[in-house]
């Protein structure tokens, strides 16, 4: 409630449409996408404040952020600014991503500006990327609820999908009161195809997946297309 997530999505990708900030941590392709899932996640200042107040002990963190990505480095630079009326130094470490993945692998971070892949089912990703299963890999802070484990295996097991989306909206409101993380934008991929190209269908989990099947229609086809033909 102390980050003003929606503002900082304002400032790094403007007003358009390209990325919104993630009840949770979901891509936007998926269905179980509802703000009202994160409502206690609202910015506060007045609350954030007050519970700060009570925290005892070093106010101080080092930020890891990889130096190949601008848009992450701006991220922690708003982090930085409005966590500091709190009292809290961020201490922003840009380094090269092969230090940031040696140093996340090994957990020898404090935070760490992090990109996580999500595949289209919701049950796995999760699964993968919250819970023992991702331990020394896409759960880096090793973050741990077997409640939480429980959820999604019940979700994983049953055959109902009313029953499974209830888990599963259960899962992402308890990972919302741990907050382990703190999900900054989750944004759209655009793809833009030369107006020639036909039968273009792209997969939300693989852009790559049937390029196989477009085509170039003959009566269309530039000196370019025709090399090696």
């Amino acid at each position: 409630m102390a980050l003003d997530r929606d503002g900082m999505l304002h400032n790094v990708w403007g007003g358009g449409d390209l990325a919104a900030v993630p009840p949770g941590p979901m891509p936007r392709l998926w269905s179980l996408w509802d703000s009202s899932l994160a409502r206690n996640l609202a910015y506060d200042s007045v609350a954030a404040a007050r519970l700060l107040a009570a925290q005892r002990g070093r106010r101080a963190f080092h930020l890891l952020v990889p130096t190949t990505s601008g848009l992450r480095r701006q991220y922690a630079r708003l982090i930085q600014a409005q966590l500091q009326p709190f009292g809290w130094d961020v201490r922003i470490d840009e380094v090269d991503l092969s230090v940031v993945q040696q140093r996340v692998g090994a957990g020898q971070f404090d935070a760490v500006l992090w990109a996580w892949a999500s595949g289209p089912s919701p049950i796995d990703a999760t699964l993968q990327n919250w819970t023992r299963r991702g331990f020394g890999g896409p759960n880096p802070g090793r973050y741990d609820n077997p409640q939480l484990d429980r959820l999604l295996e019940g979700a994983a097991r049953t055959r109902s999908r009313e029953a499974a989306t209830r888990q599963l909206r259960s899962a992402i409101a308890l990972w919302n009161t741990d907050v382990p993380a703190a999900t900054l934008y989750a944004p759209d991929n655009v793809a833009a195809v030369n107006r020639r190209v036909s039968e273009v269908t792209i997969r939300p989990d693989s852009w790559l997946a049937l390029v196989r099947m477009w085509r170039i229609p003959a009566s269309q086809l530039s000196d370019r297309d025709r090399v090696g033909s």
